[in-house]
């Protein structure tokens, strides 16, 4: 296959070259004129005080009403447990009574 070459691609290398270093020129003009933007700077924010102390008094305000609704509902359980369990002692007790009064011992 007989290809034509261009007798001015030096030339072409030679553009492609200058332009490569106008934009590497441009860059740096970029890097200088913004080196305080483009400077890794922690930004450094005043924390609003007044509104963490508000959000903690609110996470803290709902964190104790939960803690008090599981209380009331342990205490519901335990008395309702206590009931059922006093109510075992008196039957047991009137059971152990009626043998007592046949004559017979119970057991336990």
């Amino acid at each position: 296959m007989n290809e034509r070459r261009d007798p001015n691609w030096n030339r072409t290398v030679a553009d492609v070259e200058q332009a490569v270093e106008a934009c590497l020129k441009s860059l740096d003009k970029y890097e200088q004129a913004f080196a305080h933007v483009l400077a890794a700077q922690p930004v450094t924010v005043k924390p609003n005080f007044e509104a963490r102390i508000a959000d903690s008094a609110e996470h803290w305000t709902s964190t104790l009403k939960l803690a008090q609704k599981h209380a009331d509902d342990v205490e519901e359980l335990l008395a309702e447990q206590q009931n059922l369990w006093a109510n075992w002692q008196d039957q047991y007790a009137t059971w152990r009574s009626s043998l007592e009064q046949q004559g017979a011992k119970p057991t336990g």
